[in-house]
């Protein structure tokens, strides 16, 4: 069964269920809608959810909080769900539209490029769904679980699991707007297992835009290069909390555990940005060839501010090349940050590491300003150090233990 309409006016649909066919199952264009969705699933037909020039309320319910009882888009041919020009309470959306919901959905083994495709969309929530295996095999990690471009607004992701996804399970870049995104208790894994892996997830702020990026209790294991990429530079200013006050905040974010191996966590800043992050109570490893465990670091003209406190951090072990904790700034950036209360194990260069780096530039005037107190810190044999402390060139390192 399909449900479609080329100019459906005023629009009220109640408890249906859609099974799709060899087209979309459903698929609106110019009206405003009042239809509230039991499930909507496609399997190997053209697409599953497409809207176009609609307004009003569009929900997909599902039963209670169980993953796929509100639909299963899988092996289709187009896309598995597109909104263009909309402003709706919608199930999926993805294209320049506002209100955002999709609740209890399954997408498995997409042909296309990405499982949900996001372009300049305010207030996204996505909850209690999977996207397994979705992507592409390309020569490019430039595919992938969720893929966001300008996600403005605030947005959650909750109690959903994007995991095994070709390239990266999810990736959102922002140059313009104020987005404020938290994402709790959520798996992004697997990336390890695919041929074109890259990081389990990525977000990226540059430009203009003003970002707030909340994660807590969730899994970014196993991935083929990081657990968790953030990067930010141009004139962006960022807040970033991964982890919290309490064990049940933290994150777990363990490297491959087969060679070659993988890295932890990168938080990177460059140009003018202004980042402030939290980094506490989470699970941070590297492994085999992985060169970084936690690893954040401001280059350019850039700033950081923040802590890096209560975290339980493995090096990997004899073979790895990985500090345990390494904090750094380059160039004229300036970097601040506390060091407390972390139990680091099986580092094989140094437990701890801050450095501070002109890069040869004769103008430059790096400063990194690091408090580290009551940390644990075990190394693998003949390792650097517990703690190292670099000044290059004309940069300044300011030490406080």
């Amino acid at each position: 069964s399909t449900m479609t309409g080329s100019s459906v006016g005023n629009l009220k649909v109640r408890d249906v269920t859609i099974t799709g066919g060899n087209t979309y199952a459903v698929n609106f264009n110019n009206g405003a809608l009042d239809c509230i969705f039991k499930s909507i699933s496609s399997n190997g037909g053209a697409g599953g959810i497409i809207m176009t020039n609609t307004t009003g309320s569009f929900q997909v319910t599902g039963t209670g909080t169980t993953a796929g009882s509100g639909g299963t888009i899988q092996n289709v041919s187009d896309k598995g769900a597109h909104f263009n020009s909309c402003s709706i309470n919608a199930a999926v959306s993805l294209v320049g539209s506002t209100g955002i919901t999709l609740d209890n959905i399954s997408v498995t083994g997409t042909n296309n490029n990405f499982g949900i495709l996001i372009n300049n969309v305010t207030n996204f929530i996505l909850n209690n769904s999977t996207l397994t295996g979705c992507g592409s095999n390309v020569a490019s990690s430039n595919v992938g679980g969720i893929y966001a471009e300008n996600l403005k607004g605030t947005s959650y992701i909750t109690n959903t699991n994007v995991n095994d996804s070709w390239g990266r399970g999810f990736y959102s870049y922002n140059d313009q707007g104020t987005s404020n995104l938290t994402i709790t208790a959520c798996q992004f894994k697997n990336s390890f297992n695919k041929t074109n892996g890259g990081s389990n997830f990525v977000f990226e702020g540059y430009g203009t835009s003003n970002n707030t990026l909340v994660l807590k209790g969730n899994d970014f294991s196993n991935s083929k290069e990081y657990g968790l990429t953030l990067n930010f530079g141009g004139n962006s200013t960022n807040n970033i909390q991964v982890g919290g006050n309490s064990i049940a905040d933290g994150n777990i974010i363990n490297a491959a555990v087969s060679s070659p191996g993988s890295n932890g966590l990168s938080l990177q800043s460059n140009g003018l940005a202004v980042v402030n992050y939290n980094i506490i109570n989470n699970t941070i490893k590297s492994s085999f060839n992985g060169s970084f465990t936690c690893n954040v670091g401001s280059q350019e003209n850039a700033t950081m501010n923040g802590r890096i406190n209560s975290n339980t951090i493995d090096g990997g072990g004899i073979g790895s090349v990985s500090n345990g904790i390494s904090v750094a700034a380059y160039g004229n950036a300036k970097h601040i940050t506390e060091i407390l209360n972390n139990t680091i194990t099986n580092a094989n260069n140094y437990g701890i590491v801050s450095e501070a780096n002109d890069n040869n530039i004769s103008t430059a005037n790096a400063r990194m300003d690091a408090t580290i107190k009551n940390n644990i810190v075990s190394l693998v044999a003949n390792s650097y150090a517990h703690v190292g402390v670099i000044s290059v060139g004309t940069s300044t390192t300011s030490l406080i233990s």
